[in-house]
């Protein structure tokens, strides 16, 4: 299973109803949820090891919304190996 973090513009619960008819129909997808309150609107997305980023930013472009990948630290990318 991976974990990958996006920043987005979705501000409002309205909008999350909105992309959570495109992310809950992705069959890589396990779960994922959307801090509307963080600075950077922060979307977490845990799926099989298949999920790539750049899927998760077209089904968010896809839903009307930008989403742009949060690049791991030094630490998280060693803490993989």
């Amino acid at each position: 299973m991976r974990t990958l973090k996006f920043k987005t513009n979705i501000q409002e619960m309205y909008c999350v109803d909105r992309i959570a008819s495109y992310l809950d129909n992705v069959k890589d997808i396990i779960a994922w949820s959307i801090d509307i309150h963080a600075e950077d609107h922060l979307l977490v997305v845990q799926g099989y090891e298949g999920l790539q980023s750049r899927d998760v930013v077209s089904i968010i472009n896809l839903a009307g919304f930008h989403a742009k990948p949060v690049k791991g630290n030094l630490i998280t990318r060693l803490l993989r190996t």
